[in-house]
């Protein structure tokens, strides 16, 4: 999609990835639409919109104002997701299954953004796997032009310590010399891959939905590290010497392997950065915001 003022619309605006796609296509001079529910700081130029994925009267009007809809506003984690069950099903399904049904009525394409672990027993897993099912539904169903993307696990210096993710929450107690948490033995394996890359794919996305072939694509690296490994980098690389504490395993916390499939990249042409490199820059941009 290459930019004749095309107006871009970004649910889940605040996120890591949804504040970085916002400036990226700010950068290129995109009209771009963010979905906040309260007052914010936006990036300058940023147009906010006032609504809520499960109001559809309010997204649907928002939706009609696009040339393309980035879904990625979602309830994300394990415990976020257990702590408020029904608020989670409402947002996760039902807010995704209105942003269906306006791109449907209004024909707009979408982007959404699902999960790398669809298999995993997660409450959030399984909210976010049930709606790419819908998803990949209203495509068979309706011929929609609706894109799902499995992301895998993206990190970055902005990354919301409240999301409890693992890569954030290491390199913060990391510069500190704070124990670090790894629940289970470390011995699964993941794909963390760096936001910028996150972002290249995203926009690569947007310029190629003709491709579309209904079934979802992958974000990530192909290349798969121990939990282990990973916090031993992020301890290496903050200079400190945290302790490395084990946990018992959470709900969610079964799968032993998480790595994104190369053949289901949207292009092979993105070189992503590995590991080391992407907690050094996000190490690197921590310390100069401290």
């Amino acid at each position: 999609m290459h930019n004749n003022k095309k107006t871009i619309v970004i649910t889940g605006s605040t996120g890591l990835i949804g504040s970085d796609l916002i400036k990226s296509f700010l950068k290129d001079n995109y009209k771009v639409i963010a979905v906040i529910r309260k007052e914010t700081i936006l990036p300058k130029g940023c147009i906010p919109s006032f609504c809520d994925i499960i109001d559809y009267e309010s997204i649907a009007e928002t939706v009609s104002r696009s040339d393309i809809v980035f879904h990625l506003a979602a309830i994300v984690g394990v415990k976020p997701c257990e702590d408020d069950l029904y608020k989670t099903i409402d947002v996760n399904i039902l807010g995704t299954i209105n942003i269906l049904d306006a791109a449907k009525y209004y024909n707009k394409p979408v982007v959404f953004a699902s999960v790398s672990n669809v298999e995993d027993h997660s409450f959030y897993s399984i909210t976010k796997s049930a709606a790419e099912r819908f998803v990949m539904m209203y495509n068979k169903e309706h011929e929609t032009n609706f894109m799902p993307i499995r992301i895998f696990n993206v990190y970055g210096p902005q990354q919301n310590l409240k999301s409890g993710k693992l890569i954030i929450n290491a390199i913060h107690r990391g510069l500190y010399g704070e124990p670090i948490s790894i629940f289970g033995d470390g011995t699964q394996i993941m794909d963390f891959i760096y936001i910028d890359d996150v972002i290249s794919f995203l926009r690569f996305a947007a310029n190629n939905m003709d491709k579309n072939d209904y079934i979802p694509y992958e974000i990530g690296t192909g290349i798969g590290i121990s939990i282990l490994n990973a916090v031993k980098i992020i301890i290496e690389s903050t200079g400190n010497k945290s302790k490395i504490i084990f946990k018992s395993k959470r709900s969610g916390d079964e799968m032993k392997k998480v790595v994104a499939n190369k053949d289901r990249f949207l292009t092979n042409n993105i070189e992503v950065q590995n590991f080391k490199e992407g907690i050094n820059k996000t190490i690197k941009s921590i310390k100069e915001n401290l």
